[in-house]
């Protein structure tokens, strides 16, 4: 069972309790994990009753969201379980329960930029969403995750589209004098709401005309139905991207705004990824962009976010990046691998705990 903890501050509502699902790992990731079940989901657990087997344990995740309301102080209460064994006996145990406040409270807006990659399309399949209207409350229940533990998503308006509509009046043997007619409405309300509801700091604002790649394949899309070898196809880029960073810059959120059109390029691309980050600075040049690359000589100069493994962080160009001003995150996915801590389910659970501290420690911004 579960009660408010003695005080008008903290109350039942904020007390959740959830069970401790298992994952069974039948392959190791590295040299620190092993195959086994391992500790993941947390399962809602707010009353109710569960069987558990003779023999096993159970654990329980309580987590408390203390309002900022609430004065500094220990608060003391306790936990109440019920047990009965297959004989029917019932054994009850009360488990203390000390929380501690301290006298300060977080900012709604989170300070470190922590983006996570999350496919919604992906979301809604694996949720059986159907209509529109599920798919956005299953998309928004995890945003709302998501800012509980201070992280955001990468898109925070999946299904509200902004690309333009073009104007072609001036005919088509005049295509460089098209031009995009955005609509901004529904993506407008629904930023608004994701920033205003849930606090994020960062978000991905890359235009799904530009160019795309990752690793060697490099990808320039039509942009009007014009193709990249035509001669108006810059001068209609150009006038789409201008479009996006004035209203980005109209909406007070150029600070908020990052682009991460490029995915671990090989030195093979690093010419066209230039030309890429050249432009954007160019229509763009208050919106950052992001490379997941660590820093190189060649790329000096054309980065205003770098993203590497931990590993590949510190590098002889570090320096000098940082001295230009140019921030500094780093890129966790199925990478690194042990010693590195990192996101792999058989791994100690103190490892993404690390993962704040360590960057504090790295001025990781």
């Amino acid at each position: 069972g579960r009660g408010a903890l003695p005080g008008e501050e903290i109350a039942q509502s904020a007390i959740e309790v959830r069970r401790v699902g298992y994952v069974t790992v039948r392959q190791s990731t590295d040299i620190l994990g092993c195959r086994g079940d391992w500790p993941d989901p947390l399962l809602p657990q707010n009353g109710g009753t569960l069987e558990v087997k003779t023999g096993e344990n159970q654990p329980f995740w309580i987590t408390v969201s203390v309002p900022k309301t609430a004065r500094g102080g220990r608060y003391k209460g306790e936990i109440r379980v019920e047990a009965t064994s297959e004989s029917g006996k019932c054994i009850v145990s009360c488990i203390p329960l000390a929380l501690e406040v301290f006298n300060f409270a977080l900012p709604d807006v989170m300070t470190l930029k922590a983006t996570f990659g999350m496919n919604p399309v992906e979301v809604s399949k694996w949720h059986h969403a159907k209509s529109d209207k599920e798919r956005r409350s299953t998309v928004d229940s995890y945003h709302r995750m998501f800012s509980a533990y201070r992280i955001a998503p990468r898109r925070l308006a999946p299904y509200d589209d902004w690309e333009p509509e073009w104007d072609k009046s001036a005919g088509k043997d005049a295509p460089e004098k098209w031009e995009p007619l955005f609509d901004w409405s529904r993506w407008d309300v629904e930023m608004e709401r994701q920033l205003s509801t849930y606090h994020f700091n960062c978000f991905n604002m890359k235009p799904w005309r530009f160019w795309s790649g990752f690793g060697d394949a490099f990808r320039r899309p039509d942009i009007a139905g014009i193709g990249c070898d035509h001669p108006a196809y810059m001068t209609l880029l150009k006038k789409y991207l201008t479009k996006v960073g004035e209203h980005l810059r109209e909406k007070g959120w150029e600070d908020k705004a990052f682009i991460y059109w490029y995915d671990e390029p090989t030195q093979n691309t690093y010419t066209n990824v230039i030309a890429g980050m050249k432009l954007l600075k160019e229509t763009m040049p208050g919106v950052k962009r992001l490379l997941t690359e660590q820093p190189e000589k060649e790329l000096l100069g054309n980065v205003d976010i770098w993203c590497p493994m931990p590993h590949y962080l510190h590098t002889e160009h570090e320096g000098a990046c940082r001295k230009a001003g140019e921030d500094f995150w780093w890129y966790l996915c199925t990478e690194p691998k042990g010693p590195d801590f990192g996101e792999f389910i058989d791994r100690a659970g103190a490892e993404l705990r690390l993962w704040g501290w360590a960057s504090w420690k790295a001025e990781i911004k």
